[in-house]
């Protein structure tokens, strides 16, 4: 259960996280047409998942924390899903909705640009 919901949960964080950081710096068009282009699997995934998670994040926080936990305190790799928890906390809490707003639209225009 640890490692799935590590590996599972653990992408879906990553993506989200770089989303994000793309529309930061003006790239969610690029992403999202190299996503579709090389990565088609992935990208149909994370157009489910993403947008499925949103409802579910501050429920998903205790998991990554028991993760965390599993992989041993102290390791990078326990700090890395300690922080991940810390992301579906802020994106759980008060204040996200833009970024809640940002990976639901990411989704919604098709590759290319083209509606």
């Amino acid at each position: 259960k640890m490692c799935y919901g590590g590996i599972t949960k653990g992408l879906i964080a990553l993506g989200s996280i770089m989303i994000l950081a793309a529309q930061r710096a003006g790239a969610t068009q690029a992403l999202r047409d190299e996503l579709a282009r090389s990565q088609a699997q992935l990208f149909a995934g994370f157009s489910r998942s993403i947008p499925d998670m949103v409802p579910k994040a501050g429920r998903w926080v205790p998991e990554m924390e028991e993760i965390a936990s599993f992989l041993g305190e102290g390791s990078p790799e326990s700090a890395a899903y300690a922080d991940l928890g810390a992301f579906y906390t802020r994106l759980a809490g008060p204040g996200s909705a833009a970024e809640i707003d940002i990976l639901r639209s990411f989704f919604e225009q098709p590759p290319g640009g083209r509606a």
